[in-house]
């Protein structure tokens, strides 16, 4: 049983820290490797994950998720259910997902959620995501990551959409030593023809980790603190010291 659950990991960041919620988590395994996750979840007025609107601060959320071993990949069925910020509008999400190992690695994800109907929520959110990796026997191997993206909502029936979105992505790993590694991400938005691209060298120490990264986005329209430049052009070193 765990008591803080992370809230999501941001792909560009060479650290992969994150913020965490409060919440409790009970594992169950079976003897076949089945599994059993039933968690509580003590929420903040602010986003987790996939969400698009914040839950109701200081409500109780709470779910599960079945895993079961097949013979050649393991699947899931997941349940959440919590309250929004707004309205007490109630949100119920269902997810499936599955991994299969052969010569490369294959996973699918399919998310829906499903609001109570009012003024602010689509009735239907819907994501799907499908990915692949595989490591290139090349030098010290070159780990690829590909991933596709389709998010879609619909105001009345499941079938509907609403609003469409899709995006794709893939990612190039390289250790070129014991202590320096370097990685890529590019990523495309179909819908408005964009690209996104991120650089990441790192050097690691005992206690001391070096990052250098470069990102080149789409031009943005407004100017935020949190951003390096306006045109979505930044170079960043980061340096860590673990003590």
């Amino acid at each position: 049983m765990g008591f803080i659950c992370k809230l999501e990991i941001e792909p560009q960041d060479p650290q992969e820290e994150t913020e965490a919620v409060r919440a409790a988590l009970f594992r169950y395994y079976f003897l076949n490797n089945a599994n059993l996750w039933l968690w509580g979840i003590y929420a903040k007025d602010e986003l987790k994950g996939l969400e698009s609107f914040a839950s109701k601060e200081y409500s109780y959320e709470f779910g599960g998720r079945i895993q079961y071993p097949f013979e050649f990949c393991e699947t899931a069925f997941s349940f959440h259910h919590r309250e929004l910020e707004f309205g007490n509008t109630l949100e119920n999400r269902f997810g499936i997902d599955a991994r299969w190992d052969f010569q490369i690695g294959l996973w699918l994800e399919v998310v829906a959620s499903k609001f109570s109907k009012d003024n602010f929520t689509p009735n239907w959110e819907k994501f799907l995501t499908f990915g692949a990796d595989y490591t290139i026997n090349l030098g010290n191997g070159i780990h690829v990551l590909g991933e596709h993206f389709v998010y879609s909502n619909s105001e009345n029936n499941f079938h509907e959409s609403s609003y469409k979105t899709e995006s794709s992505a893939i990612s190039l790993n390289y250790p070129i030593g014991l202590f320096d590694n370097i990685s890529t991400i590019v990523k495309y938005n179909w819908e408005s023809e964009d690209w996104y691209r991120f650089v990441s060298y790192q050097r690691n120490y005992d206690r001391l980790s070096i990052y250098l990264n470069f990102s080149w986005n789409p031009k943005v329209d407004s100017f935020e603190p949190e951003q390096i430049s306006t045109d979505g052009k930044s170079i960043q070193l980061m340096i860590g010291y673990s003590f």
